[in-house]
C-alpha cells in the first residue's frame, strides 16, 4: 500500500484575491477547482505535477454553518496563514481506514468543463480536531489527478519539494505510518513545506 503527499490545504477569504497573491508571491498560478456541494465550499488548484496546492474558501455561509469541514475553513481564515492540512494519497482506502478505524466517506465535484471528479476520504475528522492528516483515494486514472492540469507558472517548472508535519510525535508516528516525501516532528501542531522551482526553492 502506497502513502504520499497528495496535496496542500491553504484556507483563504476569497478565491479571487488568494490567485492573484499567488501569482504575485510566487509565480504560482491556479485553475479553477469546483464547489463542494452541501459543505458551501470552492477551491481553486495550483498543479505541481503529481501534488497540488487546494486553496479552499466558504462561499455560502449559510451552508458551511452545518457543515464540519465548512465550518472549519472558516475558522481557518480567521486564524493565522499558512498551510491548514495535509492530504495523503493513498491506493487502497480501505486498508488505511480499517487500520486507523476511521471511516471513508465518497466525495465528488463537477469541474468546470461539467466533468465529475469522484474520490473517498477518510481522516477529516481527526484532521480538523488533531491537525492531523488526512487521506485520499482518487476515482479514475493518474492524468486525471487534479495535479496534472496543464497550467504554466511564472515560477517555471515546480514540484512538491518536502513537507513537514509538526505534532505529537507518537500519535504522528502511527497515524503516519508507511508514509513517504513527508517528515514528522515534535512541537505544537504545525505543516512547513517548501515547492521547488526553476526560481528556487518557494516556502509556502
Amino acid at each position: 500500500m502506497s502513502l504520499q503527499p497528495d496535496h496542500l490545504v491553504i484556507c483563504v477569504a476569497d478565491l479571487g484575491e488568494a490567485n492573484v497573491e499567488f501569482v504575485d508571491r510566487f509565480g504560482l498560478g491556479s485553475v479553477p477547482g469546483g464547489r463542494h456541494s452541501g459543505h458551501g465550499t470552492e477551491n481553486r488548484i495550483v498543479p505541481l505535477g503529481d501534488s497540488y496546492i487546494e486553496m479552499v474558501a466558504v462561499v455560502d455561509a449559510s451552508e458551511a454553518a452545518f457543515s464540519q469541514f465548512g465550518s472549519w475553513v472558516q475558522s481557518k481564515v480567521a486564524g493565522p496563514t499558512g498551510v491548514d492540512a495535509v492530504c495523503l494519497r493513498t491506493d487502497d482506502i480501505v486498508a488505511t481506514s480499517q487500520r486507523l478505524e476511521i471511516e471513508a466517506v465518497a466525495m465528488s465535484r463537477a469541474k468546470p468543463d461539467g466533468a465529475t471528479l469522484a474520490w473517498r476520504v477518510a481522516g477529516i475528522e481527526q484532521m480538523i480536531a488533531e491537525g492531523l492528516p488526512f487521506f485520499i483515494e482518487w476515482e479514475g486514472p493518474e492524468e486525471s489527478l487534479p495535479g496534472r492540469t496543464p497550467i504554466h507558472h511564472q515560477a517555471g517548472s515546480v514540484g512538491l519539494d518536502s513537507v513537514e508535519v509538526v505534532g505529537p510525535l507518537q500519535r504522528l508516528q502511527t497515524w503516519m505510518t508507511g508514509a513517504r516525501g513527508v517528515s514528522i516532528a515534535s512541537g505544537p501542531p504545525n505543516i512547513r513545506a517548501v515547492v521547488s522551482s526553476s526560481q528556487g526553492p518557494i516556502q509556502i
